[in-house]
């Protein structure tokens, strides 16, 4: 049972770190990554896609269905759905491993291996993975 915990929380932190790099990339280098090639700029492109949450693109005509400027927002973007997915990772990978060590000497180590590995993946898909390549 630990090996599974450990599997499935080691899992959760990679795509966790996976969703902030994609988070990353699209906010500060869109045009510099894997995600200016797809058919919906409107949707991955934060410059534009912020207007998804509103009715016709305006923030004038209210919410463009209900929720999607709070609660349902993750539907509405990319940021927005690799922001959710990272949180919801992020935080069941640590009810998991608290779940199965509670609060014992563990921790510690666990926490710093988890930060370790988090940020590498990140790293990785933010500076190899999802750049695109140089023309």
């Amino acid at each position: 049972m630990m090996l599974f915990t450990a599997i499935s929380a080691t899992i959760l932190l990679v795509i966790a770190a996976i969703s902030e790099a994609i988070i990353d990339i699209i906010s500060h280098n869109y045009y510099k990554s894997v995600f200016k090639y797809l058919k919906n700029p409107g949707y991955w492109n934060p410059e534009w896609s912020w207007r998804n949450k509103y009715k016709y693109g305006d923030a004038q005509f209210g919410e463009k269905f209900k929720y999607s400027t709070t609660l349902l927002v993750c539907f509405t973007d990319a940021w927005h759905l690799f922001k959710a997915i990272s949180k919801l990772t992020l935080m069941a990978s640590l009810l998991l491993i608290g779940a199965q060590f509670g609060l014992t000497v563990y921790l510690i180590p666990i926490f710093i291996f988890s930060k370790i590995l988090h940020q590498s993946v990140f790293h990785l898909f933010y500076t190899y993975i999802l750049k695109a390549p140089l023309n």
